[in-house]
Formats: structure tokens, C-alpha cells, sequence
């Protein structure tokens, strides 16, 4: 099964979008409306293959059993009045300091608003039944809602309507070659029940406490999209918060249909790490939409505080003197473990330490990693490398390795060069400066770009595009806040317009 790009994927997608039949299936209001989630499951469905593999049974029971476990007994909605929410997740607790684990998007933007006397409270969503507590800062987990809402579709009955527009889209898709096994009528059934019943518990929780604005991590997952129609249903407007690659060659970044500029499911606001993404942004959102420069939310944490973490100061005290490369993972196991082992065993490795860090998502397999690496002494400990604050560990390393992870971004923007090792999704760096991405597929090209890069230092290098200016999450976060009192978004959503 051959899975594609995202640049590939969206010029697919944009195919279907521009044709003749694609254009008179989006004049219609109530597909408009509903087509980003349309557009999210062919993502879905056609990155599978490169986004690692599905939990297993297992995990997914286990994760619901800690949900259960942690949320039986908690309270239904948030305690007090808030003006900002933000949906973020369990993994967003990037590292652990000595007072537990701050949620590093929403910790700059919830000081921000208390700079504002502003409050804001979170909403918390155990993705995988995951909890890393005590957590610092303001935090309402919806894990109970989200059980809730699995047990609904377990017992119930599923939307199984044929929706004529539904499956002549996929037709159409299928007529480009893109996989379309999420908008089967069953597939397609379970997708939108999911989507309204989580949309109905938020529109509840917003009914109990209007907000000013609201801000979303991830946007595009199932239930960011019912958290931002819910919101932008009773007029609130929302604005998506980058969590990683964006740009035009992103199947949810890149440009939109016209038709759509309606749709609730859409944010009216996108803040982003750098003009590079707000650039592209602004070449499809139109005037009803805005885009601010964020900067990326945990770079402007207080590094004194930061530098408390006890994952930091152990690798710290690790590191020694050889120059650190730093060895970022996706989500599930892949290739690069095997390339790092043949890396590791080659002439000349030895001249390096090797920070090996865990995806936030998936720091379950932190204990799995550091056994499959013990033999290794230039290995730093697993555990320090993926738990300290990514923007410390930065400061040791050298040079960055990954298939694909965004951290080459953030590398970049304090001038890390970065080796690919696969080619895939290179193009969302392609708005970095020369120098700062390479690709190299083959242990021993690896190692020699690694040579390379380490001996000529950072300090020539250019960093045009790079994430890090003078833009932070205050300064966004004022704007999003003044041109939402302006009314500036022009909210209006079609009631009754829903397939």
C-alpha cells in the first residue's frame, strides 16, 4: 500500500476541491460546513502509513481503564468564571520540574492573561489515558466526557445515513487514487456521532461559562474540531495554536476552498511559531479569519525556572565534553532506532554523546528505549533526554537527528542544523535557510554529515525563517483578545446547515 506526502496529499486533495463536481458539492452550505472533517479523514487515511502504527487493543483498553481510574469522582466542569479556554492535552506536559509538570502551551499564554486580569482555565483531554500530575497551572480534565462519549457510541446508535455528497467526494477522490476508507457510511457514521456528541458536551460547558475567546491545540483532531465549532457556534471565536509543521504543504494548513470560510469547524484565528506560517496562512484565510506570531509558547518560559527540572540537571551532569547529538523520535518505534544502533557502532561515533529523546507523546516507551540502548556508554541517559525542557536540551546539542519531527524547527531557530533521515515531509522546512536541513538515509552518510556539521560550528549560520523574534504569546494573545472585542471576526453560523 503506497501512502503519500502531505505535499503530494493536498495537491490530490486540491484536485478534488477545484474540480468541476468538487466546486458544486461545496456550494453546498451543509457539506461546507462539515468538509474540513471530511478533508481531516483523508489525512487520516492516507498518512497511516508514515505516522507509525495504531495502538493495540491493549492500549486502548488500558488507557480508558486510567481514565476511568483518575476521573469517576471528579467534577463535571470547570470551578469559577473564566474568560480564555484553551484545549490542550495530557502530552502537552513536556517535562517535569521539581513542583510537577507545566503544561508548556498553555503556561505562557495563562500568565499572559493573568497579566491581563484575565482568566484561564484548560481543558484537558487524557488522549491516551495518560496523566503526568501533579500538574502546575490552570487544568480541568474532560477525560470523564470523553469516556462518556465512547460509551455513547458503544451503546448507541450510530448516524449510518447516506449522505449523497459524503460519497461522491470520496468517488472523487478515489478517481485521484487517494484512500477513502474513512468516509464509508459506516466509517463516516462513527466519525460524526463522535464529533456531535463531544461538540454537545462543550457547547454545554461554554453555555455554563461564556468566554471572551478560545484557544485550541491541534485544532484539526476530532475533538479540537468539535471544541472550536461548539465555541464559534455561541460566537465565540477560537484560534488554533501551532503544535508543530504547518505550511502549505500541510493537508490542514495549506489552502482551503472559498466555500468554506463559513464553516464553524474552522478557526477563526491561527497563532503561529513564525511569519514563515503566518505568511502562508495569509494566503488563503480572507479577511474574516486573522493570524498572529506567537513564537513557540515554551521558548519564552523563564529559563531559571526551566533549569530547575531534575531530567535537565542529571543530563547536564551526563553530558561530559563531547559534543551532544541530540536523536528526536516519532510517535511509535521506527527505522531510526535500527540507524542510531548501526551509528552507534561505527568508527568515529564514540567522538559524541547521543541525547535520545522520546516523542512527548509516547515517553511510555522512555523505559523500553534506554534497555535497548544500556549497553551504549555514550548514550546519555533516555530518560533525562526526553523529560528535560526541549529548549535546554538545544542549548547542549550540536546537531539534531530525526525522520521528520518539528523540533527541526525549533533546532533551527537557535541555529541546530538538523539530518533527515527519510525524505518524507521535508518539504515543511523548505522556508528554512540553506544549511539548516539535510538528508541522509544510510548510517555511515549520517555519521559524516554529522562530522560535518559539528566541526563547523553555529555561529555562521544564518537562521532566515527561523521561529525565535520578538514575537511572544502575550503580544498574540493581547491581539486575538482586542480584534475579538472589536467584533472583528464576523461570526456567522449556519443553524440547521449540518449534513
Amino acid at each position: 500500500m503506497t501512502h503519500l506526502t502531505h505535499r503530494a496529499l493536498i495537491e490530490a486533495i486540491r484536485s478534488c476541491e477545484t474540480s468541476t463536481e468538487g466546486e458544486r458539492l461545496l456550494s453546498d452550505p451543509g457539506f461546507a460546513e462539515v468538509y474540513p472533517l471530511v478533508r481531516q479523514r483523508l489525512m487520516a487515511n492516507n498518512l497511516a502509513g508514515v505516522k507509525g502504527a495504531a495502538q493495540s487493543r491493549a492500549q486502548r483498553l488500558k488507557g480508558l481503564w486510567n481514565i476511568v481510574a483518575h476521573e469517576w469522582n471528579r467534577p463535571s466542569r470547570p470551578d469559577g468564571k473564566a474568560e480564555v479556554a484553551m484545549l490542550s492535552y495530557s502530552t502537552s506536559r513536556l517535562f517535569r520540574l521539581p513542583a510537577g509538570w507545566p503544561d508548556a502551551f498553555a503556561h505562557p499564554f495563562a500568565e499572559a492573561a493573568s497579566g491581563m486580569n484575565k482568566r484561564m482555565t484548560v481543558f484537558e483531554v487524557p488522549a491516551r489515558g495518560e496523566y503526568r500530575r501533579p500538574a502546575i497551572g490552570p487544568s480541568f480534565s474532560i477525560g470523564r466526557d470523553e469516556i462518556l462519549v465512547r460509551v455513547k457510541m458503544a451503546l448507541g446508535a450510530k448516524d449510518k445515513t447516506t449522505h449523497t455528497a459524503i460519497t461522491d467526494f470520496s468517488q472523487l477522490a478515489r478517481a485521484r487514487g487517494l484512500q477513502t476508507d474513512g468516509l464509508t457510511r459506516d466509517a463516516w457514521g462513527r466519525t460524526w456521532t463522535a464529533f456531535v456528541k463531544r461538540r454537545s458536551i462543550f457547547e454545554a460547558q461554554f453555555a455554563h461559562s461564556p468566554l471572551d475567546i478560545a484557544i485550541a491545540v491541534t485544532w484539526y483532531a476530532t475533538t479540537g474540531m468539535a471544541f472550536t465549532s461548539a465555541a464559534q457556534r455561541q460566537g465565540i471565536p477560537v484560534a488554533d495554536l501551532q503544535h508543530g509543521v504547518q505550511g502549505a504543504h500541510h493537508c490542514m494548513y495549506g489552502e482551503w476552498p472559498s466555500a468554506t470560510s463559513e464553516s464553524s469547524l474552522i478557526p477563526s484565528a491561527f497563532m503561529t511559531w513564525s511569519e514563515a506560517e503566518h505568511s502562508n496562512l495569509s494566503n488563503w484565510i480572507g479577511a474574516r479569519r486573522r493570524s498572529y506570531v506567537s513564537g513557540i509558547p515554551w521558548m519564552h518560559m523563564d529559563e531559571d525556572l526551566l533549569g530547575t527540572s531534575p531530567e535537565f540537571l542529571a543530563l547536564k551532569k551526563a553530558a561530559g565534553e563531547r559534543p551532544i547529538i541530540l536523536v528526536t523520535l516519532q510517535p511509535e518505534p521506527s527505522a531510526l532506532l535500527s540507524k542510531v544502533e548501526d551509528l552507534l557502532a561505527l568508527p568515529g561515533a564514540d567522538r559524541f554523546s547521543w541525547a535520545v529523546r522520546c516523542h512527548p507523546g509516547h515517553v511510555d516507551q522512555v523505559d523500553e528505549i534506554a534497555r535497548r540502548f544500556a549497553g551504549h556508554a555514550n548514550v546519555l541517559p533516555v530518560h533525562a533526554a526526553s523529560l528535560a525542557p526541549l529548549s535546554l536540551v538545544l542549548k547542549l546539542s550540536t546537531v539534531h537527528v530525526t525522520e521528520f519531527s518539528s523540533v527541526v524547527i525549533e533546532a533551527a531557530g537557535v541555529g541546530i542544523p538538523s539530518v533527515l533521515t527519510t525524505g518524507y515531509g521535508v518539504s515543511h522546512y523548505e522556508h528554512l535557510s540553506d544549511g539548516m536541513t539535510s538528508v541522509e538515509t544510510e548510517p555511515s552518510s549520517i555519521l559524516a554529515a554529522l562530522v560535518r556539521l559539528s566541526s563547523t560550528g553555529v555561529e555562521n549560520r544564518t537562521k532566515t525563517g527561523a521561529p525565535i523574534d520578538d514575537k511572544t504569546p502575550a503580544t498574540a494573545l493581547a491581539r486575538f483578545m482586542a480584534d475579538a472585542a472589536a467584533d472583528q471576526f464576523d461570526i456567522k453560523r449556519l443553524e440547521g446547515a449540518d449534513l
